[in-house]
């Protein structure tokens, strides 16, 4: 079942995205509008710099109530080794990705440029629209 699904399937195109330069807090204000919990980090060109996730923003404000300094860009708390996916990788290789390794998200690239972003929770939307359309076998329904 989960061979048949391509990670492009379920993926979010066009996700939020941030610049290195990018203020942290602007960049908080914009996951919490958007209701997400991570965005890739790009450059002008599209290619992938990091990921700045939920966790790194609250390293962020744990770091600002030391030193007394608010803010600062997305560069200074963005994880920069951050794993990706092909848009063509099936989604069982996507779900044994996640469950081994513990990551939340994945940005797709193809040809070393973004073109997605996937979560635990796309691949889960992706699971639940495949088994509402996939054919019963006999005597399943």
């Amino acid at each position: 079942m989960l061979k048949s699904i391509s990670v492009g399937d379920c993926m979010v195109r066009h996700p939020l995205t941030f610049r290195a330069d990018t203020d942290l807090l602007l960049a908080i204000e914009q996951l919490l509008a958007h209701r997400v919990a991570a965005a890739p980090v790009v450059d002008e060109h599209g290619q992938l710099l990091g990921l700045l996730c939920e966790g790194d923003c609250l390293r962020g404000i744990l770091a600002a109530t030391y030193h007394d300094a608010v803010g600062g860009s997305v560069a200074n708390y963005m994880s920069t080794a951050v794993e990706t996916v092909s848009a063509q990788a099936d989604l069982s290789e996507a779900t044994e990705r996640f469950v081994r390794g513990g990551h939340h998200h994945f940005p797709v690239l193809e040809n070393g440029r973004l073109v997605g972003l996937v979560s635990r929770h796309e691949v889960l939307l992706g699971l639940k629209a495949f088994a509402q359309h996939a054919p019963r076998g006999p005597g399943k329904g």
